[in-house]
């Protein structure tokens, strides 16, 4: 009898134990689909974020009112976040491959010019604030690396990433190497000194003919780096990248050096690019940080010309009650900004 209920004991138990694994099973499999990696990002919703904490001038003028970065979450595109972009109206699906010039690129290649353009983005915000407010600012260091590759050019041996140190045994930046490059023949070579992963290395790369000009099949972009007085510090968030806070970064900069405030006081948020000539460009996702600076409660957005009509077109559709207002370049902004009223 014992026995007997043992036994039925035991079944009760192993079929207990089964059930139980199928269930863990299920549900690891389940998690397991749902992060599947998709060729997408999601971008969900946004924000506004007082620039003035991660901006900081020696002995800076204090504003009563804020700069303010307008940004979007980009989440990675897993199963999961892409089915839900089609039932959440906020959510917005981008392909990687919209981020890639050539179909050989990798998502490293996308971090690290996603990466360098928020560097390039604010250092050119320091060179046009101090610049502006007639400060001290001289070039520190010089770089010089590939943004982008064509791969039809099979013989360009260079790299997304690498820093560009000497070409022929000339130093870059002694002398003009597109003139260089264009002295020479087709189907030359050419030996490119470079940095790549922290180790210098001679590449040897073809020149290709495109239309009437030579060159080495990859796009160069030079970073600057500045000292100034007063010394400044710009802090990044470990997971901010690209250049759409170049306009805010530099407004923050320059109302600290001035003793003028040109935030009257109001919270100001806006995006764009800016380069060192102060010319303001163009972003993408521009309707999702107007609704990120309404929901901020910022009072003014300030938005690139060529978004400007995007950007009204969002406010009139669901009369967002804030005052936009359309930019081409710095010292224009500083105009209309003096034109406000609290």
């Amino acid at each position: 009898m014992i026995k007997k209920i043992l036994n039925e004991l035991n079944i009760s138990l192993r079929e207990l134990l089964l059930l139980d694994f199928k269930y863990v099973l299920t549900l690891f499999l389940i998690v397991i689909i749902c992060f599947l990696p998709m060729n997408y990002y999601v971008v969900i919703g946004g924000g506004i974020d007082d620039v003035g904490n991660r901006v900081q001038v020696n002995d800076g003028y204090k504003g009563k009112g804020s700069f303010n970065i307008s940004y979007v979450t980009q989440a990675d595109g897993v199963l999961l976040t892409y089915l839900m972009s089609y039932i959440v109206p906020s959510w917005e699906r981008e392909s990687i491959s919209d981020y890639k010039y050539n179909d050989k690129e990798s998502e490293e290649d996308i971090i690290f010019r996603n990466t360098l353009s928020l560097k390039k983005a604010s250092n050119d915000a320091i060179y046009v604030a101090y610049k502006e407010a007639n400060k001290e600012i001289n070039i520190k260091e010089r770089h010089m690396y590939v943004l982008t590759k064509n791969n039809d050019y099979e013989e360009c041996n260079l790299k997304v990433g690498d820093e560009i140190l000497k070409i022929d045994n000339q130093d870059i930046y002694t002398f003009n190497y597109i003139e260089y490059i264009n002295s020479l023949n087709e189907n030359d070579y050419v030996e490119v000194l470079v940095n790549r992963d922290n180790k210098e290395q001679t590449i040897k790369t073809k020149i290709y003919k495109d239309k009437d000009r030579l060159l080495i099949g990859v796009y160069l972009q030079e970073l600057r780096e500045y000292t100034t007085n007063p010394k400044v510090k710009i802090k990044f968030k470990s997971k901010e990248s690209g250049p759409s806070g170049g306009l805010i970064t530099t407004l923050s900069i320059y109302n600290q050096l001035v003793s003028e405030d040109i935030t009257k006081g109001l919270t100001i948020a806006g995006t764009g690019t800016i380069d060192s000539e102060g010319n303001i460009g163009e972003i993408g996702g521009v309707e999702y940080k107007v609704l990120g600076a309404v929901k901020g409660k910022a009072d003014v957005f300030l938005v690139p010309h060529d978004n400007y009509k995007e950007v009204m077109k969002v406010v009139n559709k669901k009369k967002l009650k804030i005052k936009v207002i359309e930019v081409n370049t710095f010292e224009e902004t500083l105009k209309k900004l003096n034109e406000l009223k609290k």
